[in-house]
């Protein structure tokens, strides 16, 4: 396992072969290589937190059991550009300010049914952030930020807003909550309507959640007028102080569901 208690900021980067000298009593001197390494790698936990500053994942994680990435003190923003990966779970994103989500940093459950994902944004919001250079393809999602587990609960849970990218959950229930403002849909993925149905029309859209439930809290809204939040759910409960957009796939109950667990794994 690896436990890191880091001071300030710090980056999961790349470092190149560190080279040293050893000197000989024959005067003589030889080289000393300490090959590079890059990112972390944990053959069972992973557990990384810092307690002023900002937490960068440039470079993979990868453990077989628990993942924690924490950003502590006041502002900081916890940033996954790289992939993060766990057998067996639970996965831990925890940011005193924000929590970044580009399309590098996809955060997966590999094998276990029943491993979580639980983002928690303190005092902040989380952003997942989709690769806007390149056009939506639902069929590819290689340009979207992605939290996906094999049947575990996915929990977003942020004091302003989340937007989402895609979070799959499977067979599993997805919770998402912006305690003081909204749930976005982080694709431009807009909706118009057909004046002879009344339905509303699309082009290309990415589904924001997969699962069998989705447990929604917003403060202000649930999507917006025009980009609603792309669904692909079996029973939706949810509550907003202001407006709800759904656009959902296919068939949808709005039903009741039990409270949604996920696991915070501490250092």
């Amino acid at each position: 396992s690896t436990y890191i208690y880091e001071s300030d900021s710090l980056t999961i980067g790349n470092i190149a072969t560190v080279q040293a000298t050893a000197a000989h009593l024959s005067s003589d001197t030889t080289q000393v290589d300490i090959s590079g390494r890059s990112g972390v790698t944990a053959g069972v936990h992973a557990k990384i937190e810092t307690i002023g500053g900002n937490l960068t994942v440039a470079n993979p994680v990868s453990a077989q059991q628990q993942i924690l990435l924490a950003a502590g003190g006041t502002g900081s923003i916890l940033t996954l550009s790289a992939a993060v990966d766990s057998s067996n779970g639970p996965i831990y994103l925890l940011a005193q300010q924000d929590i970044l989500q580009d399309y590098r940093g996809d955060v997966t459950i590999t094998t276990s049914t029943t491993g979580t994902i639980y983002a928690r944004a303190v005092s902040g919001s989380i952003n997942m952030q989709r690769d806007n250079t390149q056009p939506l393809d639902p069929l590819n999602l290689g340009s979207e930020a992605v939290s996906r587990t094999q049947g575990g609960n996915i929990y977003y849970l942020a004091q302003v807003d989340v937007t989402v990218g895609v979070l799959n959950a499977v067979t599993g229930t997805v919770g998402v909550t912006a305690t003081t403002g909204s749930i976005l849909d982080g694709q431009n993925d807009t909706v118009g309507f057909n004046n002879a149905t009344g339905f509303a029309t699309t082009g290309d859209r990415v589904v924001n959640i997969i699962a069998n439930n989705a447990n929604l809290l917003a403060g202000v809204n649930i999507g917006v007028a025009g980009n609603p939040l792309d669904t692909s759910i079996g029973t939706l409960a949810s509550n907003s102080g202001g407006s709800t957009y759904i656009y959902e796939s296919d068939s949808l109950t709005i039903g009741n569901i039990a409270t949604v667990q996920a696991t915070a794994a501490h250092l």
